[in-house]
């Protein structure tokens, strides 16, 4: 009888990883990489922190440059993964998570990059985070 239950569990769990995998091949493979628009934005991202700091704003600057970070580690990530440089696309990635956990759009491509490391465990941490209902991840806190 116990044997019959794992059974139940174990393939009653395959199809929501199915579409997960899925959905994150459509998000990592079908959004054009958009690098000139990246440059720009990271400009402007800097001039408006760079005024927040020179008006005396410190803790919004400092905001602002940590998401300045963020970016700046998520589109180099984006530059290592279309050159199939794995291992640094993921120290990218962890770096940007380390600054702000709590964004979503961190976790898919995460998971995307421990796959193509073989990190199955870890990747399928960042995709059940992302499951979860009413877990931070899942609500899309950021």
């Amino acid at each position: 009888m116990l044997v019959l239950k794992r059974h139940e569990r174990a393939s009653a769990r395959p199809l929501p990883f199915v579409l997960l995998f899925t959905f994150l091949f459509l998000v990592c493979f079908l959004v054009p990489p958009s690098g000139i628009f990246a440059q720009e934005r990271l400009k402007l991202s800097y001039e408006r922190a760079q005024q927040l700091f020179e008006q005396g704003k410190n803790a919004q600057a400092a905001a602002a440059f940590r998401a300045l970070l963020v970016q700046t580690y998520r589109d180099r990530a984006e530059l290592y993964q279309q050159e199939g440089l794995w291992k640094e696309a993921r120290g990218d990635l962890q770096a940007a998570f380390d600054l702000d956990p709590d964004l979503k759009a961190l976790r898919y491509p995460l998971a995307y990059t421990d796959l193509r490391l073989q990190r199955y465990t870890d990747a399928a941490s960042f995709l059940e985070q992302l499951a979860v209902p009413g877990s931070k991840a899942a609500r899309g806190t950021s």
